[in-house]
């Protein structure tokens, strides 16, 4: 086979946003809000499905929302609580928080987007302890967990809040939180200090335990069909599944105090937050790795549906939002392949190859791209000399 004799390369990525610049790590570029409310000690995020739409909760403060990703917030009508969690149906409008401690326990929940908040039909006071929540997409399914005896349940609303009753999840167990699928049939309960994890398929009629390592179980997420499961512990452990729970893996992931964690709806992209530390996969839990953000009690974190804008907050108050950096084109080269390669977060961008970067016409690589290790990869048979390549925003 006759060699190629050159090849001359240039890569180029096109954008049609100017992108700040704090905080580029890991395909993700940080940046700190600077409108926020002062000397807040977050507890909680949540956000619509398309990341516009935010809820946070403050520990013995109040509910803020932001219709802007973050870029200015508003004070919501709701009296200081120990809040707990949070969470927000797809289109942002429905809202629902828990409130943890001695002696107001309770769950509140907003149907205009945090106008005005009702408490829900839950019961009330110190003895019920409510930690974690967890919404359906249209908001109308909500589960909640109790974490201190003797109300130790996960407890299911099909009706917005108004109704709520006690499942049948085992009641010996410190239940720290839920989280369940778009449809909120399927739901994964953690546990703190328990060697194994409890998942449903039919709104918690139901439940089948399925065993992990013991450790302080803290906080999980699922992705939109329930499949792809992420639960995180205080004492440092990751697991993940990719089977709705049946099986569980270990995830190599540097031992962290982990509270929170969160998914794009296909379950590709998470993220999980720390005391100190924040952490991103883009295969679904295969490889992590660190992103480039201040060391701070990071208690919170919340993903848009596609993965592409990510929210956490702070204990010391501080809040940052996350989107993709523009991708960089990589490239190798074999004695008869060309491989290209980039970043798997880049969805939105096609790559494109001209013989003429001055007067040439773009045009679309027709290979299929296959993601390895967090990259997408195209291999391609140079037919000429002389190629250009680039990555254009779409």
């Amino acid at each position: 086979m006759r060699a190629i004799r050159q090849v001359l390369l240039l890569c180029v990525v096109v954008t049609a946003t100017q992108w700040p610049r704090s905080g580029e790590a890991a395909g993700l570029l940080w940046t700190q809000c600077a409108n926020v409310p002062a000397n807040k000690q977050w507890q909680a995020i949540a956000c619509s499905a398309d990341g516009a739409k935010l809820v946070a909760a403050s520990w013995g403060g109040g509910i803020y929302t932001s219709s802007d990703s973050g870029q200015t917030w508003a004070s919501n009508n709701i009296a200081p609580q120990n809040y707990w969690c949070v969470a927000s149906s797809a289109d942002g409008t429905k809202l629902a928080a828990t409130v943890s401690g001695s002696p107001g326990a309770s769950i509140w929940a907003s149907k205009n987007s945090g106008t005005n908040w009702y408490r829900t039909g839950a019961a009330t006071g110190g003895w019920q302890n409510y930690m974690g929540i967890a919404s359906s997409a249209d908001g109308t399914k909500l589960a909640a967990t109790g974490a201190y005896a003797p109300n130790r349940y996960v407890y299911f609303s099909s009706d917005g809040g108004t109704n709520w009753n006690p499942t049948d999840a085992p009641t010996a167990r410190s239940w720290y939180y839920i989280t369940c699928s778009e449809d909120g049939t399927k739901l994964l309960g953690v546990a703190w200090n328990y060697p194994s994890n409890f998942t449903s398929i039919d709104s918690g009629a139901t439940w089948i335990s399925h065993p992990v390592p013991t450790n302080y179980w803290y906080a999980a997420t699922s992705s939109a069909d329930g499949s792809k499961l992420t639960e995180v512990a205080q004492s440092g452990a990751v697991f993940t599944s990719t089977n709705a729970g049946a099986t569980w893996f270990s995830n190599c992931v540097p031992n962290e105090t982990w509270n929170a964690a969160t998914s794009s709806a296909d379950g590709t992209t998470i993220a999980i937050a720390g005391y100190g530390a924040l952490y991103t996969s883009f295969d679904s839990g295969q490889t992590w790795v660190s992103n480039d953000i201040p060391v701070l009690a990071w208690v919170g974190i919340a993903s848009s549906a596609d993965g592409r804008k990510i929210i956490a907050v702070a204990y010391t108050g501080e809040i940052y939002t996350a989107t993709p950096a523009p991708p960089i084109l990589g490239v190798s080269l074999s004695s008869t392949n060309l491989t290209l390669t980039w970043s798997a977060t880049a969805t939105n961008y096609s790559l494109q190859q001209t013989k003429d970067f001055i007067h040439g016409l773009w045009t679309d690589v027709t290979n299929a791209a296959s993601k390895q290790n967090g990259q997408q990869q195209v291999t391609l048979i140079p037919k000429t000399n002389q190629v250009f390549y680039r990555l254009k925003g779409n």
